[in-house]
């Protein structure tokens, strides 16, 4: 997970880990600023030291040739620490004795030839002096151990931001990915009360950080969330429960009173009317208790290995000749021997639910397909036409209860049947996903392949 580019995308988008590049930006700062004041202090002290010992080494040798004569070797005389030149020359500036076999331009930091050295010039720290009988003395300190001891600092204190900046952004990168990974989780908790999982909650630890006061937050407003949603769902299931017998003896007065009435009598359109409103407000008081006892899983008793080729085989004949006396064509393209854990009933309902919705909804002559394949992951049913569809805006909106298109008022239907569709999905742990065929709408189910 931690290797995924989309990983990588949103740690790099966290709040937790710009926090943290910030913070190494002003460490970087802070350093590079101690860097500075420490390098001119250090630096101005080194240069202080050098100028100092030339100077010095000046002094001690301006002593001991003084008391040499003209014509003595001054290298016979002198002992210089190692780093450590000088060249003497006359009055004229020619040269007379020492290492330094031409006289210096300038003074102070500068390239000097060497005479072991040959023609490569050495850089020196020159000081200038002169002698009791005008000779003129210059003495070069050599600066490549001040300058390697000023190299070893600088890469001191680059290789201290650098190590900082690093374990700043590692540590930012650590510390996001580790906030990352309780926001998923947050995410995947409630993905899944939203599928239906209304009783899953979120761990709340000791730590009681803020990701643990938002988790008791989001618990405790699921809980009343779900306590609302429940009350809603038995209220609805208790009245049509409870009106189902009083609109049965209602039907049954009904049906006595017609068989009374004579055949020519005006009113008996009106009470065939009235046992036809009857009997369309007890078709949606049971869908309304089918849907509310499969979202209580109070069906998963049911639940078996079977045939689901054979099942949408079956009901596809059973429907045939109802498409082909409306000038329609019902295909299939089933792939056979694919078998389901599940309720044999509620899925022969979930694809007579999806056909009929076909027939409800669409004109006359338009073909339907019925498709069932399955891969090593899922098996795909569905069910597709090429009739006007629905807008992909409305397609999370249709699967609620009662919800019917301006265009299907009209007609036949009580807006259950997808409500219905999407329950059993549900129970079956399966996604229903609506699709545009343009023209034409496809109602997919897909069920996890069970290992």
């Amino acid at each position: 997970m931690a290797g995924s580019p989309r990983l990588r995308n949103v740690l790099l988008r966290s709040g937790a880990f710009r926090l943290a590049a910030l913070q190494a930006v002003l460490f970087a700062l802070i350093v590079a600023a101690l860097f500075g004041v420490t390098w001119l202090s250090v630096g101005a002290y080194v240069e202080q030291r050098v100028h100092s010992t030339a100077t010095d080494e000046l002094r001690v040798l301006t002593h001991v040739l003084n008391a040499v004569p003209a014509g003595s070797t001054a290298q016979e005389t002198v002992d210089l620490d190692e780093g450590e030149h000088f060249g003497l020359f006359d009055v004229r500036g020619r040269y007379i004795d020492g290492e330094i076999k031409v006289r210096p331009l300038r003074l102070g930091d500068t390239s000097v030839h060497i005479l072991s050295d040959g023609p490569v010039p050495r850089l020196l720290h020159v000081v200038e002096g002169r002698l009791n009988d005008g000779r003129r003395l210059f003495v070069g300190f050599d600066r490549r151990r001040a300058d390697a001891l000023l190299a070893r600092l600088r890469h001191a204190f680059l290789t201290a931001c650098l190590g900082g900046v690093a374990a700043a952004l590692l540590a930012g990168f650590l510390t996001a990915q580790r906030y990352l990974r309780r926001v998923d989780h947050i995410a995947k908790v409630a993905a899944q009360i939203v599928d239906g999982q209304s009783d899953t909650r979120l761990a709340v630890s000791a730590r009681d950080d803020e990701i643990d006061r938002l988790s008791a937050a989001l618990n405790k407003t699921w809980r009343r969330n779900a306590l609302v949603l429940e009350s809603m769902r038995q209220l609805s299931t208790d009245i049509a429960h409870e009106l189902r017998t009083p609109l049965a003896h209602l039907r049954f007065r009904l049906e006595k009173s017609r068989s009374a009435i004579d055949a020519d009598n005006p009113a008996l359109a009106a009470m065939d009317r009235s046992i036809a409103d009857v009997d369309q407000v007890l078709t949606v008081f049971g869908a309304l208790l089918r849907i509310s006892q499969i979202q209580a899983r109070q069906r998963r008793a049911g639940f078996e290995q079977f045939d689901l080729s054979q099942l949408a085989i079956g009901v596809a004949a059973d429907y045939r000749p109802l498409f082909e006396d409306e000038g329609r064509s019902l295909r299939t393209d089933i792939k056979p021997d694919i078998g389901l854990v599940g309720d044999r009933a509620l899925l022969v309902q979930l694809l007579v639910n999806l056909i009929e919705n076909v027939l409800r909804h669409t004109p006359a002559g338009v073909p339907v397909t019925l498709r069932l394949t399955s891969t090593a992951e899922v098996i795909q049913l569905s069910v597709a036409d090429v009739g006007p569809g629905i807008p992909y805006s409305q397609h999370e909106r249709v699967l609620q209860r009662f919800v019917r298109l301006d265009t299907s008022r009209s007609g036949p239907g009580t807006g259950l049947g997808l409500s219905l569709v999407k329950a059993i999905s549900d129970l079956h742990e399966a996604s229903l996903q609506l699709d545009d065929m343009t023209p034409g709408l496809r109602v997919t189910v897909l069920f996890p392949v069970r290992k």
